[in-house]
C-alpha cells in the first residue's frame, strides 16, 4: 500500500524502510523488483534505499553482479525507480574519511566490516559476488554525470541525532501504556522484563555494551565517533542478539520497527513497509483500533510497462517527466481530497495511455489497477490497488489470488494497514473462507505511510 495524508504538491519522497529488516529488497525474483520500483517511480518523485541494503543484499548481487545485468540497475537509478542514501560522512570514524572521498562504496564496505553488524547481531561478512557487485555500483556512482542515483542522508532536514531519536523513541514504545496492548499482540516474546532490561541499555549504552562483551568476550561492533557511547541500532541488535532466539528475533525487529520512524521523518518521506516489517502504530490507530470497515467506491484502470530489456528507462522517463507523470504525482499528493478519486483515477489513464503509445503491444506487461475507498469508523482510507484480487473481494462470488502485490496510494489518515488488519478477520466485504481473506492479505503486501506523525 502506498499511503500518504493529502498534502499540498510539493516532491514527495519514499523510503524503501521494509528493505532494511533482513537488510534486501522483499522481492523474490529479479524482474518483480524491477517493476515495482518502477510503478513507485511513477507515483514519487524520489524512491529511496539506504545504501547497507543495496550492499549488504545477496539478491542484489546475485541478480545485478555483471555487466549485462547491471545495466538493469542503471537504467532503474536512470529513471528513478532507486536513489541510494549513502551513511552521512560526518558518521564515519576518521581513519575512513580519506577513502570516502574518493571511493565512498569501499569506504562504506570497510565501515560495515569493522564496525556494524547484520540484524542478527552477527559480524557483516562479504561473498566474492557481492564484492563484484560492489566494484560495479562503485564505477556508477563515482562519476559526476550519475549523481542523481545516489546522495547523503540526512541533507533535506536539520536533525542531527538520529540515533539520539531512535533510542529516546525506544524507550517510549517499551515504557508507554498505549503501546503495551501493541507489544503484546506483535512481540509477545518480549516480556516486561525484558523491556526493562533493554531501557536500561538504550539509558546507559555502557551496560549494552559490557552485557555484549560477558556474552561473546569480545567488544560488540559499533562506529567510534565520540568517547561516550551511543545506543545505536548496531549496538542494538548485537545486545538483541544475546537473548534466547525468539526473544531475540522479537526484539531484533523491534529495533528495526522503531527506527523506521525518525529515519524516514529525517528524509522527509513516507516509508514504505510490508509483512517483514510493519510500521509502528501512530496515535490515531492506537486510539480507534476496532474500528467498523465498509467499502465506498471502487474504480478500475489498467496500466502497460515495457518489458525489461535494454532502453526501458528512456520509455519510463518520457512519460514520468511529462505532463502525466507530473499530474500523476501531484494528484497522488493530493489524494483523499476527491471522494470519487476522479483526479487521480484520470491521471492514471493518462500516464497508461502516454506509455502504450510509446511501445508495442508485444513488449508489454499489463498490470490491473482497482483505486479504492474505505470508511474506517470515521475516517475515510483510499488508495490504488495492484491486481485484480482487491476487487473481486470487494465485488465477486469467486477469488483467485494471482500473486500479485497490492499497491495503495494516499489517503485522509495513515490508517489503511491497521483497517486491512482488521478487514481480514470479519466478513463485512464478503471474504466468505479463510482462505480467500489469507489470500487477500498476502496480496497487500506493503504499506507507505507518511513520516509525519
Amino acid at each position: 500500500m502506498v499511503l500518504s495524508r493529502p498534502t499540498k504538491p510539493d516532491k514527495r519522497s519514499i523510503v524503501m524502510i521494509e528493505w532494511s529488516r533482513y537488510v534486501t529488497p522483499t522481492h523474490q525474483k529479479r524482474d518483480e523488483f524491477l517493476w515495482h520500483q518502477i510503478v513507485m517511480s511513477l507515483l514519487y518523485d524520489e524512491v529511496l534505499a539506504q545504501d547497507q541494503t543495496i550492499l549488504c543484499s545477496k539478491d542484489m548481487a546475485d541478480w545485478f553482479g555483471n555487466r549485462s545485468d547491471f545495466g538493469l540497475l542503471e537504467e532503474l537509478f536512470e529513471c528513478g525507480g532507486l536513489v541510494m542514501l549513502k551513511r552521512p560522512s560526518a558518521r564515519y570514524p576518521a581513519e575512513l574519511r580519506d577513502k570516502l572521498s574518493t571511493h565512498p562504496i569501499a569506504a562504506r564496505i570497510e565501515q560495515l566490516e569493522k564496525f556494524s553488524a547484520h540484524n542478527d547481531g552477527s559480524e557483516v561478512i562479504f561473498s566474492p559476488a557481492q564484492r563484484q557487485f560492489h566494484n560495479l555500483l562503485e564505477n556508477f556512482i563515482r562519476e559526476p554525470r550519475r549523481n542523481y542515483a545516489h546522495r547523503e542522508a540526512g541533507v533535506l532536514t536539520n536533525r542531527s541525532n538520529l540515533m539520539g531519536d531512535f533510542s529516546q523513541l525506544l524507550q517510549e514504545v517499551l515504557t508507554d501504556k498505549r503501546y503495551e496492548k501493541w507489544l503484546k499482540s506483535e512481540f509477545q516474546r518480549i516480556t516486561p522484563a525484558i523491556a526493562q532490561d533493554f531501557v536500561r541499555f538504550a539509558e546507559e549504552p555502557e551496560r549494552a555494551i559490557a552485557r555484549v562483551y560477558s556474552h561473546r568476550q569480545t567488544s560488540p561492533r559499533v562506529t567510534p565517533l565520540s568517547d561516550k557511547p551511543q545506543f545505536s541500532t548496531a549496538l542494538a541488535v548485537q545486545v538483541a542478539s544475546t537473548y534466547p532466539n525468539d526473544a531475540a528475533t522479537a526484539l531484533q525487529s523491534l529495533v528495526e520497527t522503531v527506527f523506521a520512524r525518525p529515519f524516514c521523518q529525517e528524509e522527509n518521506a513516507d516509508g514504505r513497509y510490508g509483512r517483514l516489517l510493519r510500521s509502528l502504530p501512530t496515535d490515531i490507530e492506537l486510539e480507534n483500533a476496532g474500528e467498523s470497515i465498509s467499502l465506498v467506491h471502487i474504480e478500475p484502470s489498467v496500466l502497460r510497462l515495457p518489458t525489461l530489456r535494454p532502453g526501458y528507462s528512456k520509455i519510463i522517463n518520457a512519460v514520468r517527466e511529462g505532463k502525466s507523470g507530473r499530474n500523476l504525482r501531484m494528484a497522488m499528493g493530493l489524494f483523499g481530497a476527491d471522494p470519487i478519486f476522479s483526479s487521480v483515477t484520470k491521471a492514471w489513464n493518462d500516464v497508461a495511455d502516454d506509455l502504450a503509445s510509446l511501445m508495442n503491444s508485444s513488449e508489454t506487461r499489463t498490470i490491473e489497477l482497482h483505486t479504492v475507498a474505505l470508511r474506517y469508523g470515521k475516517s475515510m482510507l483510499v488508495g490504488v490497488a495492484v491486481g485484480d484480487l482487491v476487487a473481486r473481494a470487494f465485488h465477486g462470488p469467486h477469488m483467485a489470488f494471482p500473486g500479485l502485490e497490492a499497491t495503495i496510494g494516499g489517503l485522509a489518515v495513515p490508517l489503511f494497514e491497521a483497517a486491512l488488519d482488521h478487514l481480514w478477520n470479519t466478513t463485512k466485504i464478503g471474504l466468505r473462507r479463510q482462505r480467500d481473506a489469507e489470500a487477500f492479505k498476502s496480496a497487500v503486501a506493503f504499506s507507505c505511510i507518511p513520516s509525519s506523525k
